[in-house]
């Protein structure tokens, strides 16, 4: 394990994480296996009509099959890949959804691989900046274990974090220079989710200045989702499930009020040469970005939220203040679980066991008629949907607006504070541990009415 683990954190040490490592791993692969939303089954079930030959029609035998597809084809076509094994084992061989229902978790599987490698990803882009493996490597853990990360990947269960992969991947190459590399990535990224195009052209305007070459650049972000576009434009399936999601219009419609001005600031702020603490500026920015859009919906869907938490794991690692910023990411996630409950109290709640071990596998849980609420078992009792929503947005302003870097500080190969890690552990132990008593609790009550 250690030799792995320098392999792809070359310079890092376990250190003070050596037991947590053991301890994150536990449970989460116990999150992995108790939890998930049906979102997913509806994915594959579309994923089934490539698998099965339905290629340049596959829109319309999906949607004639079960209703909509609302994802670009890079979704269906990494499902489509990686459901292979499946197919060749005799599964997946009719367009329906899955059967057996836990076929999932192989997908599951492919997401949380996923989430592995993002960690990886971030922990090369803090490394060049920074220079300090141990730094980066706070960063990747603090990222890993984060309250909101842990529970759209392993409770949720959703595949988010497929655009944050391919957005890590396009900062890693915009951190180092290279626009190229960095738009063609972020394109990639906005093929599975459109969030990160609030985030690409602040960024690029940042670094970027000259107007042909912003123009050049923004090209190559937008041609790879418009070839996706034009290949199945004639579909009317296509048009009314993918272009005409309405969630997404809702996003893009009133965060694109106020997001122009984000841009116009990026654009007149004037980085002569490369400092340490840019890395701050990046991941401020982009938050704020993204913070701006998200504040002007509301319920947001759980699983966006995922594409905020590796900028907040950067601005955590590297701040002066760590401890007010932990502060307030601890209260942001508890606002984040009670918040989600409540929004989606049908969808998001104790039938999250429906899809894991023991409601898949229990038939008292299968049978149970009335289920008992988490919004209301302890804490998630606490603040109505709208506090909880303004406790959100309150928190990830503070963490945009009150942060500050020691980065610009220090000489070079200086070490920065001393991270607190009893707070760093409550973060993850108390705010996830908090939600799996309670969901047992209710999952408990539920199987013994």
């Amino acid at each position: 394990m250690k030799q792995l683990f320098r392999r792809y954190f070359p310079g890092a040490e376990f250190g003070p994480f050596y037991t947590d490592f053991w301890l994150y791993s536990a449970i989460v692969a116990l999150c992995f296996i108790s939890f998930n939303h049906g979102d997913i089954l509806h994915t594959i079930a579309c994923t089934s009509a490539a698998l099965n030959g339905y290629l340049t029609d596959f829109y319309d035998k999906a949607a004639a099959a079960f209703g909509f597809s609302n994802y670009l084809p890079a979704t269906y076509a990494l499902f489509a890949f990686w459901g292979i094994p499946l197919r060749l084992a005799g599964f997946l061989t009719t367009v329906a959804y899955a059967d057996p229902v836990w076929l999932f978790f192989w997908f599951k599987l492919l997401t949380t691989l996923f989430f592995a490698g993002s960690a990886v990803v971030l922990y090369k882009i803090c490394l060049e900046f920074s220079g300090d493996p141990r730094r980066a490597l706070l960063a990747c853990a603090l990222w890993l274990s984060s309250p909101v990360a842990v529970f759209s990947q392993f409770i949720f269960g959703q595949y988010d974090v497929l655009s944050v992969f391919f957005m890590l991947l396009g900062l890693l190459y915009y951190v180092r220079g290279d626009l190229l590399r960095f738009s063609f990535w972020f394109s990639i990224s906005v093929a599975f989710k459109y969030f990160p195009a609030f985030i690409f052209f602040p960024l690029l305007a940042l670094k970027e200045k000259n107007i042909k070459k912003l123009l050049l650049y923004s090209a190559v972000f937008a041609a790879p989702n418009l070839i996706q576009i034009a290949l199945f434009l004639h579909s009317s399936s296509f048009v009314s499930g993918v272009l005409g999601f309405g969630v997404a219009k809702k996003g893009i419609n009133t965060g694109s009020m106020l997001w122009p001005f984000i841009c116009a600031y990026a654009y007149l702020v004037n980085l002569k040469t490369r400092e340490p603490g840019d890395l701050y500026l990046y991941s401020g920015l982009s938050l704020a970005s993204l913070v701006l859009v998200f504040s002007h919906i509301s319920p947001w869907h759980p699983q966006w939220l995922l594409i905020l938490t590796p900028f907040i794991a950067i601005l955590l690692a590297y701040a002066e203040n760590m401890k007010t910023m932990l502060a307030a990411d601890i209260l942001f996630s508890l606002a984040f679980f009670s918040h989600t409950f409540r929004a989606f109290p049908a969808a998001v709640d104790t039938n999250l066991f429906g899809l894991g071990v023991w409601g898949l596998f229990n038939p008292a849980f299968a049978a149970a008629q009335n289920t008992c609420s988490l919004s209301s078992v302890g804490l998630y009792q606490l603040g109505s949907k709208k506090d909880l929503f303004h406790v959100i947005i309150f928190c990830l302003v503070l963490m945009i607006f009150a942060s500050r870097s020691y980065l610009r500080k220090l000489s070079p190969g200086a070490d920065g504070p001393r991270p607190p890690y009893a707070l760093i552990r409550l973060r993850f132990y108390g705010v996830i541990g908090i939600f799996l008593v309670s969901a047992f609790y209710a999952y408990y009550r539920t199987v013994s009415q």
